[in-house]
């Protein structure tokens, strides 16, 4: 009988110490295969596609009406063949010499464009003096920065004004609402996007007519681009090819400033050889600069008579020679562009031989310009003050499509959420901070009020956000809960089983 009650005990004793062993491993690989797969259930949660809400508030109607919606097709147009490799090559034979700044001895017709039937100036004169970023808005913008998802909240009843938010430009109202379409505020253009984020730049374009130029002070004065006149060939019988006396001054100095940077050359071309050799010139000098924005062949009248050797080009001839120009830069790898006035384009260019190209557009007019194609860039003015420049006045632009990001930023405020008061924010802020205090509170009753918080929120894209951050941080305290109780249990049995012995 002893026999047997010994043997009994010894096993017992056996598993005992086969629990101290290798149970806490079992455990603790038990856990860790629990955690793992519901990690993957939570990751794979992750994966689906997050497509932020296009609009995700409404406000209540502007004060200031839309003017119009800007053209259709505002992203640059992929060509549909490419033209003869070979017949378009820069000519790095070519030279040019740096114009004496003398528009007489030069043959520069580049200071006075002559004026046709799309112009109609406005007699308003633009002014642009200060950084627009820089304004501060009457009153206080109250922001939310989620720390979860990568939108800001913004409550903007007590705001007015130019406002940033999350990156983007705002203009609010003096009834507390946001701009959206085309506006002109103090006589400067731009494009309000449907969620009502500023989705266009301010440019400029200069030549030597501007003088000396402080570019820090332009772009401090809110101008985002400039296209800068890299050369022009004379109007006169000999037509030589001159290259504009401040381009190198101009290029360095607005590329120091940080502004986005585009050149044009003033055409007189009256053959294909000639356009070739006008936009190598403008290659040549274009190579090792940080040019982001096209390359555009500025197509125009150079006298009201019509004298300029290139003013009575046919239709077809005019557009053989644009079409060379920008056949050439493009095959330089530099994206080309035309550049010419309302009526030009109607009556002096074939439009469906050079839409593939980027166009930029003159009209000047205190409306909306009613061209009829497709656009990119448009200068709307040749009378505005600009601070920094201070010899003459100078052209202003709208750019509806960033050429540098290579975008038509109808995403911008895609990361914001409008509000007009801050009560209405207050449940997402809640609902982080809720989140947050689960980890540490880690009670059932907890985790259900932030959950019920989270399903009353009215963005579907960040309620399931706030979800799967929820989600991960009830993992934790299930597995932290489950390890401690496994842990405790096999602590209570070895305590049992010492206590035995």
């Amino acid at each position: 009988m002893k026999k047997v009650s010994e043997k009994p005990k010894k096993e017992k004793k056996i598993r005992s110490e086969f629990s101290k062993r290798y149970t806490p491993s079992f455990v603790g690989f038990s856990v860790m295969l629990a955690f793992s797969m519901y990690l993957v259930y939570v990751l794979n949660l992750f994966s689906l596609s997050y497509e932020p809400p296009v609009k995700k508030v409404e406000v209540e109607p502007m004060l200031i009406e839309v003017l119009s919606p800007y053209v259709e097709k505002q992203e640059p147009k992929k060509e549909e063949k490419k033209k003869d490799e070979g017949k378009y090559k820069v000519n790095d034979e070519v030279e040019a010499k740096v114009a004496t700044g003398d528009a007489k001895v030069d043959e520069d017709a580049g200071a006075k464009p002559v004026k046709d039937n799309s112009i109609s100036i406005s007699e308003v004169k633009p002014e642009v003096t200060k950084d627009i970023s820089a304004v501060a808005s009457s009153g206080q913008l109250q922001l939310f920065s989620s720390k979860l998802t990568n939108y800001t909240f913004a409550a903007i009843d007590s705001a007015q004004g130019w406002n940033i938010i999350g990156n983007n430009l705002y203009y609010i109202t003096s009834d507390h609402n946001v701009l959206t379409g085309n506006q002109m505020i103090n006589s400067v253009r731009y494009y309000f996007n449907e969620r009502g984020a500023v989705a266009s730049l301010v440019g400029i374009d200069v030549s030597r007519h501007q003088g000396n130029i402080d570019w820090r002070k332009v772009r401090q004065a809110g101008i985002d681009f400039a296209i800068i006149r890299v050369g022009f060939r004379g109007y006169g019988e000999k037509g030589s090819l001159s290259i504009d006396d401040n381009f190198h001054k101009n290029i360095r100095g607005a590329l120091a400033a940080g502004l986005r940077v585009g050149l044009y050359f003033y055409s007189q071309a009256i053959n294909i050889q000639e356009a070739i050799d006008e936009a190598s010139v403008a290659v040549q000098q274009a190579r090792g600069c940080n040019i982001t924005f096209p390359i555009y062949c500025d197509t125009e009248f150079a006298q009201t008579d019509r004298s300029g050797r290139a003013d009575r080009l046919d239709y077809d001839k005019r557009t053989d020679c644009v079409e060379a120009f920008c056949e050439t830069v493009r095959q330089a790898g530099y994206m080309p562009g035309v550049y010419a006035s309302k009526s030009f384009f109607y009556g002096q260019l074939d439009f469906a031989r050079l839409s593939s190209y980027q166009i930029w557009l003159a009209h000047y007019t205190k409306d909306m310009t009613n061209f009829q194609f497709g656009y990119q860039v448009w200068q709307y003015t040749d009378s505005a003050r600009v601070s920094g420049i201070t010899q003459n006045v100078v052209d202003l632009n709208i750019a509806y499509y960033d050429y540098t990001f290579r975008t038509d930023m109808s995403s911008n405020g895609q990361n914001v959420v409008l509000f007009h008061d801050y009560n209405d924010i207050l449940p997402y802020e809640n609902a982080e901070r809720m989140i947050g205090e689960y980890s540490t509170v880690k009670t059932d009753e907890h985790y259900a009020n932030t959950l019920s918080l989270i399903n009353s929120l009215g963005i579907d894209s960040v309620k399931d956000t706030y979800k799967r951050s929820l989600e991960i941080v009830h993992l934790a305290v299930l597995t932290e809960n489950l390890f401690n109780n496994a842990t405790r249990k096999q602590n209570e049995e070895s305590s049992a089983e010492e206590t035995e012995n």
